[in-house]
């Protein structure tokens, strides 16, 4: 009987089986798929094509032919900004690691301040964000969602349907519920 189950669930499946997950990024890859990779795709074959339509590297040779000293320039200034970071980097870390005394240490201390400073700039800017009088609550008093005298006030806020304890929704939610009951 067992076999008779399993060779019937087998017949029902055709083909392979497509995982849940495709099904969530299918809108995310088409998203991608039209705004980016059509575009690039289309600017290299429209890039490929002369004024008549034809295939030519025609614009590419004149690409090649203005450009050529400007990319040779860039190049050249690449190689030696890498080459100066590189020795004057080598230079510092075997001063540092030889030396020990106040100038290495206040140094140190410079080079590891720009590992902080993002951490610090998205601390401020939450907290401009989020305040009491921040933007998001200015922008939502403006929308009247929100009372700014009140804030903690439910009397703009529609009624939703909350169970017993209130755990569906954040605990602004629930104690409004609270208040209004």
């Amino acid at each position: 009987m067992d076999q008779i189950m399993s060779v019937a669930s087998s017949t029902n499946r055709r083909g392979p089986k497509v995982p849940a997950y495709v099904f969530l990024l299918a809108p995310a890859v088409t998203f991608m798929l039209l705004l980016y990779a059509y575009p690039f795709i289309a600017s290299i074959v429209r890039s490929l094509l002369d004024k008549q339509g034809a295939f030519s590297f025609e614009n590419y040779l004149k690409t090649l032919d203005l450009y050529t000293k400007d990319i040779a320039f860039t190049f050249a200034v690449t190689v030696f900004n890498t080459v100066c970071t590189a020795v004057l980097a080598i230079l510092l870390a075997v001063y540092f690691r030889i030396r020990q005394n106040r100038i290495t240490r206040i140094l140190s201390a410079l080079y590891k301040l720009p590992l902080f400073i993002p951490f610090v700039v998205v601390a401020q800017m939450m907290n401009s964000f989020l305040a009491p009088h921040g933007l998001l609550n200015v922008a939502l008093a403006q929308l009247r969602l929100v009372d700014l005298k009140q804030p903690f006030s439910c009397s703009t806020l529609p009624a939703f349907p909350l169970d017993s304890s209130g755990s569906k929704f954040p605990s602004r939610f629930s104690s409004c519920t609270e208040d209004s009951r």
